[in-house]
């Protein structure tokens, strides 16, 4: 490994304080159209699959060497570029808003994933094959009854699950829980008096005017991120704050009448 430069501990040290998991002197093999075949990276970020380099000697104060240092670079972001790999590359006027240029970086190629075709989308697959078990029912109904269900869990597992970006399932992490506010709400209800037999059967109901009961509503912003391609997005989640406190709407009242449907004279 080589020496680490005071441009590349201050890389790693940014990569450390977002919390990102990452390689240092990444080996980058079998690169087409480069004639070395093979660089290392100064860092790689498993999850978002791009590389960091870190051009320490973009800005040197000697032309000539200046010159050689940029021709060096420029053959290795041809090679990125011609291999279709994911680069960010810092310069050393950076250093000082270095994790700025790293998240960006990240955004700038995280949304770039490859949408799945409709073919490969479970989704997709999932909404086809409850369609051809319908088509399908003359089959023994138990078994079409019992596909079906494990079908529509699916349908409704993948639904919960995948990136709005590039489709796949499985992918959504929690990031973190916002507070965004808190709204009044009505809730409206009326009062059911059910009457109750002798022998505990229920004579038909009465029901009390509709009333109307303002509830608070606390509204949380859920950050997701998707595991393959980066993306972003927010979904909000709302909880009843007086929703226990909400007053019974249902009474039983006992009588010593037995059911007119089921006396016997």
């Amino acid at each position: 490994m080589n020496r680490e430069s005071d441009g590349e501990r201050a890389v790693r040290v940014a990569l450390d304080n977002l919390g990102l998991k990452y390689e240092q002197e990444k080996e980058i093999n079998f690169l087409k159209g480069d004639f070395k075949g093979s660089r290392r990276a100064d860092f790689f970020l498993p999850k978002y699959n791009i590389y960091i380099e870190y051009l320490g000697g973009w800005d040197k104060k000697d032309t000539e060497e200046q010159k050689k240092e940029r021709a060096r670079y420029n053959e290795k972001k041809d090679a990125y570029s011609l291999n279709d790999l994911k680069c960010i590359y810092i310069y050393p006027n950076q250093l000082n808003y270095v994790s700025n240029v790293i998240k960006k970086g990240i955004e700038k190629f995280g949304h770039k994933a490859e949408p799945l075709p409709i073919y490969k989308n479970p989704l997709a697959i999932s909404i086809t094959t409850a369609i051809i078990f319908l088509l399908l029912s003359p089959l023994s109904f138990t078994i079409f009854l019992t596909l079906l269900f494990i079908n529509i869990i699916l349908i409704i597992i993948f639904s919960l699950t995948r990136c709005p970006n590039c489709k796949r399932v499985f992918a959504k992490d929690h990031v973190s829980t916002d507070f965004e506010r808190i709204e009044k709400r009505p809730w409206e209800y009326r009062i059911e008096t059910k009457y109750l037999y002798s022998d505990g059967s229920y004579k038909n109901s009465t029901y009390t005017e509709w009333r109307t009961r303002i509830e608070r509503i606390k509204i949380l912003k859920n950050t997701k991120e998707c595991k393959f391609c980066g993306y972003k997005w927010t979904e909000n989640e709302e909880i009843n704050l007086d929703k226990a406190t909400r007053p019974q709407t249902v009474y039983s009242r006992r009588t010593n009448y037995r059911n007119p449907a089921t006396r016997t004279y």
